[in-house]
């Protein structure tokens, strides 16, 4: 079995650690460099938190996807910037990683080894930093690797099936009836492409590595990989190659899962923006949806400052750091500026769902409702590879949660439950994109429901987020370059440092901590 975090989806065994040695040998100052502004100067943190305050403060006029309105709502979030730099500060492992450069430590090759010091050091901070709640917490080590092992076809396997990003980009083989990853197809593209497949042919139009495509058996092993080059002739791994592509397959994935992952924070902007401003003539209701609007702001902001570009007015956001963009920039995981096309198409089509049940038929299992048809084919088909498992009993929960409760809140303030349906209603129609694809989330009922199942979603980025910081799967950001660069290390510490979202009171790995961070 992989060693490998467990998600809500993950209930399974976990064997075969990683070796850490008592401390880490290598230290180096932890000073930031800095950056002249003309009359002062300032340290890249605190131009970060600058932009973000800025941000957050004229967020009416902040404009990621051209044409999507935004809102200024809520309370004041001064304190989530605070939040967010301190989280900066305490969890980047810069100091660490930069001892890459200073030694010329090269990138793993095709052979699989053990690493080096810097990265069992790194692993060790931030599982003593991140992960355990306090220093007396038990070491669950001998159980239990933070970081996984490096047996990555089987590690490939497991996130595919416990993790909703990743299970998301499998598709259906009618021909022999096992589930495959399609990062690259021949002939004319359609818009009935697979997400997954759009995203990874931006991803590899100025890198042809990350055509990789992976074939699972019945048993949900790898049992093939196909490389594609970049003049477009084809071949299988051999079997010495097969974790080395593993690894390829899994990098492709972390970029699929940033993605969606950054537009459902977009997504629930919109969401808390309109819950809020059509609850307001009532205090019990607003009290009730107040709680949405909780750091929604500050994620939306963060989307703009570092995953992709955003502009604030008729200027651009925070311009000097475009090419740092982790979605969109040349120094980010590979994408461009096509990536927010797609990603504002997505948007789109997740404003058109109703219930859970759209959820899962046009966007989560689309490519499986497509080459199977019925929902008992398609389930049967998750059943037999043990999709989700986990995922799919909680996520049959939320229909029948939000019609309680609204049944509930209908039943107790009729006149004022009606007038936030009819202000909901008003307040989506602004994202009616003027074809056929109009807003369906007008009901408190269909609101509660693409809030909770999105939620439910992002809680499992726990699983996939330390794929940023395995240094065999992030040496394909540029495959062809023996050595790690600056903004290879730059961006390891950028996605650690938002990804697992170790925001104060809002943390997903443990009820407390000792840097008083908390369970969301």
């Amino acid at each position: 079995m992989t060693t490998f975090l467990s998600d809500i989806s993950c209930c399974g065994n976990l064997n075969q650690t990683t070796t850490f040695d008592d401390e880490p040998k290598f230290r180096i100052a932890e000073l930031e460099p800095t950056v002249s502004t003309g009359m002062s100067v300032k340290t890249p943190n605190e131009i970060m938190k600058d932009l973000l305050q800025l941000g957050i403060n004229k967020k009416s006029n902040l404009e990621v996807y051209e044409g999507i309105p935004v809102e200024k709502v809520g309370h004041k979030k001064k304190d989530d910037v605070d939040e967010y730099m301190a989280k900066l500060s305490l969890y980047r492992p810069d100091h660490i990683l930069e001892l890459l450069l200073a030694q010329q430590e090269a990138k793993p090759g095709l052979k699989v080894t053990g690493r080096s010091q810097i990265w069992r050091s790194t692993f060790k901070y931030l599982d003593e930093n991140i992960i355990k709640a306090n220093e007396f917490e038990a070491d669950t080590r001998t159980s239990f690797s933070s970081f996984g092992n490096q047996e990555f076809q089987q590690m490939l396997t497991l996130l595919c099936q416990v993790n909703p990003f990743f299970a998301s980009a499998l598709t259906f083989s009618q021909e022999n009836n096992t589930l495959e990853l399609i990062a690259y197809k021949e002939g004319e593209h359609s818009e009935s492409d697979s997400l997954y497949l759009k995203l990874m042919r931006i991803l590899s139009s100025k890198n042809p590595s990350h055509n990789i495509n992976v074939y699972f058996d019945e048993d949900m092993k790898v049992r093939g990989i196909q490389i594609i080059d970049q003049d477009g002739n084809e071949r299988i791994a051999e079997k010495d190659e097969m974790d080395y592509y593993a690894t390829s397959a899994l990098y492709n994935l972390l970029f699929y899962a940033t993605a969606i992952h950054a537009n459902f924070h977009i997504l629930h902007d919109i969401l808390s923006s309109g819950i809020v401003k059509s609850t307001r003539h009532s205090k019990s209701i607003a009290t009730w949806a107040d709680h949405y609007d909780d750091h929604t702001t500050i994620k939306y902001v963060e989307v703009a400052a570092l995953y992709m570009d955003a502009n604030l007015g008729r200027k651009e956001f925070g311009a000097e750091s475009f090419a740092d963009r982790i979605l969109t920039g040349e120094n980010g995981l590979g994408g461009n500026a096509e990536v927010m096309q797609v990603l504002r198409q997505q948007l789109c089509l997740w404003m058109t769902l109703t219930d859970t049940n759209d959820f899962m038929t046009k966007f989560f299992f689309a490519n499986f409702y497509d080459g199977i048809g019925t929902e008992e084919k398609v389930f049967a088909i998750l059943d037999k590879f043990e999709i989700l498992t986990e995922y799919r009993k909680h996520a049959a929960l939320v229909k029948d949660s939000a019609e309680d409760l609204t049944t509930t809140m209908k039943k107790d303030k009729f006149a004022s439950f009606e007038k936030t349906e009819q202000k909901l209603k008003l307040f989506m129609a602004k994202f009616d994109d003027g074809s056929d694809n109009m807003c369906c989330i007008n009901t408190i009922s269909s609101w509660i429901q693409l809030w909770n199942i999105t939620n439910l979603t992002e809680e499992s980025t726990s699983s996939f987020s330390r794929l940023s910081i395995i240094p065999e799967i992030m040496r394909w950001r540029k495959i062809d370059e023996k050595y790690w660069d600056h903004h290879d290390i730059e961006l390891m510490c950028s996605m650690v440092a938002t990804m697992i979202a170790p925001t104060p009171r809002r943390h997903f790995f443990t009820t407390k901590h000792k840097h008083n961070i908390e369970n969301a």
